[in-house]
């Protein structure tokens, strides 16, 4: 018995226990850890609004396969990662269900974890409610389990084609993760994860789209346009106000006159060179050679200033 408090600080918590007995490679295989080792996962609201529009629809669907009384879905994260990487972090046996787009003639995957699915299969089966389900590590699933969870994937592909408003046919259920490729390993997907509860049970699904997937439904081409927007309105506005300071020299003209060279030579201080300038005879200001406005003398104040009357480059 210990009856030194001192003591007790140099026993293990079970957190420092599972730290130790979980290897650090294991941890690096997350696919929440994909995230963190990429340049992080850009802003697809298009997707976010399929996906958000796809947990309300299969809600009905999980309440007509479970009966349960309270769920609740949502959306969790959206992780970015490559093909390869992310089958490796699924337990084996797993279950994958695959659907086709015939559309652009690619697939696509959606996944659920062990404790949804002995979650869906125990009350499906009419396992008593409010409880954990059980769960047989290692243990293959049954041809009879797999039958509900294909039902349950076969519902799904409704629910995606009214969120995304594109046909999902499913394709098949496997529960291997290594002979899953629907793409090249070093392939880049979105996995959007789902956290599902029903009742006091629950677990976790993934839908797992390729990158060029969302590229040709167009998804990711509303994030291309406002991140360019960003890219060129800082610039456009600096350059704007840039503009806006360069200097610039007007000249009013209020007379011309043609003298001879031999006159000019002539010129002694004092001399005075008479102009043909009258009241109603409007004055040009120029730049550069280039008319810009009409106006005409106004004396304020013993200062001499020329009100603008009409703009010469409006006119052409």
């Amino acid at each position: 018995m210990i009856d030194n408090a001192n003591e007790l600080s140099n026993i293990l918590t079970q957190e420092e226990i599972d730290a130790l007995l979980s290897p650090q490679d294991e941890q690096s295989k997350s696919p929440l850890h994909l995230v963190k080792t990429n340049q992080g996962v850009k802003p697809m609201p298009e997707l976010e609004k399929y996906i958000d529009s796809f947990s309300r629809h299969v809600t009905t669907t999980f309440r007509n396969v479970t009966e349960a009384e309270n769920i609740s879905i949502k959306v969790q994260s959206f992780i970015k990662g490559q093909m390869g990487a992310y089958l490796d972090t699924l337990e084996h046996p797993s279950l994958l269900g695959f659907f086709h787009l015939p559309e652009w003639n690619e697939e696509g995957l959606v996944s659920i974890d062990a404790n949804l699915a002995y979650s869906v299969i125990d009350m499906t089966l009419g396992g008593r409610r409010g409880t954990s389900a059980m769960q047989l590590e290692g243990r293959s699933y049954t041809r009879i389990e797999q039958d509900i969870i294909k039902r349950l994937f076969m519902d799904m592909m409704s629910d995606l084609t009214r969120s995304f408003q594109v046909d999902f046919l499913f394709d098949g259920l496997d529960t291997n993760p290594q002979t899953a490729l629907i793409a090249p390993p070093a392939c880049e997907m979105m996995i959007a994860r789902l956290d599902i509860k029903l009742d006091k049970r629950g677990g976790r699904m993934d839908i797992v789209l390729p990158a060029y997937l969302l590229h040709k439904m167009k998804v990711d081409e509303l994030y291309e346009a406002e991140e360019q927007a960003e890219a060129i309105t800082p610039f456009t506005t600096q350059m704007t106000h840039a503009f806006l300071k360069v200097p610039m020299e007007l000249k009013a003209i209020l007379d011309k006159k043609t003298v001879s060279l031999k006159s000019v030579f002539n010129w002694k201080k004092g001399d005075t060179l008479p102009l043909s300038y009258f009241e109603d005879k409007p004055i040009q200001v120029i730049c550069e050679d280039i008319n810009l406005f009409q106006g005409k003398i106004v004396i304020d104040k013993k200062q001499l200033t020329i009100e603008v009357e009409k703009s010469v480059l409006e006119e052409k």
